[in-house]
Order: C-alpha cells, then structure tokens, then sequence
C-alpha cells in the first residue's frame, strides 16, 4: 500500500531511502538483537504515519494511525529507537495467512574444485502477497565463498528485483553466512506473489567434499516472510547439497 506522498520525488520519499540507509548501518554493525524484516516493518509504518493518511491514503502497516504514529501512555517508558524508529517487533496475524515456501534453486548442485556456480533464493508464495522478506543462510567456508560475478570475494550476493528496497545484504566468507532483507511499499496490486527470486548467491567452490547450505532461525538471523506489516507464516526451509569433486 503505498500513500501518495511516498511517490513524491522528494519529502517522505527522500525520508525513507535516508531512513533505509540509517537502518542497513544499524543492522551492519548488530547493535539491536533484532532482525532486518522487523526494522524494516517499522520503518514503513513511521514514513506511512508522515504523509497524509488522514486523507483516505492507506497505511503501509500494522499499528498506523490515521494521523500520527501511536505513542507510550505517560509515565510508561519511551521505546528505544534507531533512525526515529520505535523498536517493538511486529505482531503476527489476527487472521490465519497462507504459508509460504522459501528454498533454494537448484537445491543440489554438483562442481568441481575451483568452479563458481550460482544458488537463487526463492520464495514461493502462490496467492500469497510479500512486501518483505528476510533469509539468512549459513555455509561451511571450508568449502565454499561467495563472490561475484567475475569469481572475485565478495561481501554481498546479488539482489532481487521483485523486493526493491534493499535493507541488508552481507555476505561473510569468514564465518560462512549471508544475510539479506529487502521489501517494498506497493500500490495495491502490484505486490509479488506465486515464484519470484529474492537473491542470487554466487558460490566458488574451494575444496573437494559434501557440504550443505542451511537457513537460519534464529535473530537476528532468521528467515521470515511480511506482508501488510504482518508476519506470513513460512514452511521450514530444507538446505542445499553442494558435492564438489576434485
């Protein structure tokens, strides 16, 4: 849902890519124990509460008001905050939402020693509308890096188109993860639904062996669906193969 002001070449559309860009700092260097999606979330309520919804433009999120953001009762203590975020997390559905897939194309891949190779992360939604998603995978570096498209180390994968707003997107050949969050406010209608690819992971493969590519669960690395300002329930995400032979 996308208020008008939003589609302003400047004022609150200017707002939230600062906003965007203050948020993927704060999530770069850890210091809320929160996932990306969940400040994403806020950040879209907090630009929806600036523009004029008072005029019949619809919310981006749960917990908007028609004029302003809500605010702690007095003498309760002030929520903390990051780029003027409130930091609460997001509430699940009142209504049962349709579960949605997250997995990883193809989900077996053979190589040899030194061969890069490509994984995309898709989401597979049906009829379910996304406006944001988070996927955070874990991989042995032992076996494998990221890097990109020349084959060179890389510290990010390759975004998706369907999500434009980018939140996050590390990739760690130290410790073997990638984190990456991204979404959007749409005009009704537009959002994604049915298969669309999130991110496209590529890999080199250093050694010669069997090891496998997991999603993670736990914040702030966790993989999780949005939509409306609510959480989508997701499928337990099975992991990639990768064999590599020498």
């Amino acid at each position: 849902m996308v208020p008008a002001c939003i589609t302003a070449a400047s004022g609150p559309a200017g707002q939230f890519e600062a906003r965007a860009e203050d948020v993927s700092a704060m999530m770069k260097h850890r210091t809320l124990e929160v996932t990306a999606l969940a400040v994403l979330l806020l950040l879209m309520t907090d630009i929806a509460a600036a523009c004029d919804v008072d005029q019949g433009s619809p919310s981006l999120a749960a917990g908007s008001s028609a004029s302003a953001p809500a605010r702690a009762d007095a003498g309760s203590p002030a929520p903390a905050k990051v780029a003027n975020i409130p930091i609460s997390a997001p509430t699940q559905a009142s209504a049962p939402a349709a579960s949605v897939a997250i997995a990883l194309s193809p989900a077996t891949v053979q190589v040899k020693r030194g061969e890069t190779f490509s994984i995309e992360v898709q989401l597979v939604a049906g009829a379910q509308k996304l406006d944001a998603v988070q996927a955070s995978l874990s991989f042995d570096p032992k076996y494998a890096q990221v890097v990109d498209t020349t084959g060179a180390p890389a510290t990010a994968v390759e975004a998706g188109k369907a999500l434009p707003t980018l939140l996050l997107n590390q990739a760690d050949n130290a410790k073997g993860s990638i984190d990456y969050a991204a979404g959007a406010a749409f005009e009704p209608g537009k959002e994604p639904s049915g298969t669309f690819t999130l991110a496209t992971m590529h890999l080199k493969a250093l050694q010669a062996g069997q090891t496998t590519i997991s999603f993670a669960s736990a914040p702030p690395h966790k993989t999780e669906a949005a939509y409306g300002g609510k959480f989508v329930p997701v499928k337990e995400p099975a992991a990639g193969s990768i064999t590599i032979s020498p």
